[in-house]
């Protein structure tokens, strides 16, 4: 696992049991794509114990709103009003600190790609170039 009891007792200061640790990294590997076997740089496993102990702190005081919660961002009784989130739908199941967490992984860090002449030519000046030398 990505951190201990121990760990989510001094990163957050709930306390939770090994069960509930297991719970939380199963939806982290699911929410970066990739199981702990996977990942060998000593970073980002640490982001992941992170992420892992902030998502089992988000579920302590009941799993259940996790498992069962409408991704809705505005509900209405007497008129039967539903508007579901588009942009956001992993909000009411991970946690907003596993996600600042998760945005440190090397594998989610946008990349540059530089596009163009990969030899650079020598810079003529107007003459030469108008003279063709």
């Amino acid at each position: 696992m990505f951190c201990t009891v121990d760990d989510v007792q001094q990163m957050t200061g709930y306390t939770v049991d090994a069960p509930a640790i297991y719970r939380a990294q199963v939806i982290v590997e699911s929410y970066v794509k990739r199981v702990e076997g996977e990942i060998t740089d000593a970073v980002d496993l640490e982001l992941l114990a992170r992420a892992t102990a902030f998502q089992a702190a988000y579920m302590a005081n009941g799993a259940d709103k996790v498992y069962e919660q409408v991704s809705a961002l505005q509900v209405a009784q007497n008129g039967s009003l539903i508007t579901n989130r588009s942009q956001d739908t992993d909000s009411p199941w991970v946690a907003p600190m596993t996600k600042i967490a998760c945005k440190g992984l090397s594998w989610r860090k946008s990349r540059g790609v530089k596009v163009g002449k990969t030899i650079p030519r020598p810079r003529r000046t107007f003459l030469e170039w108008w003279y063709k030398v």
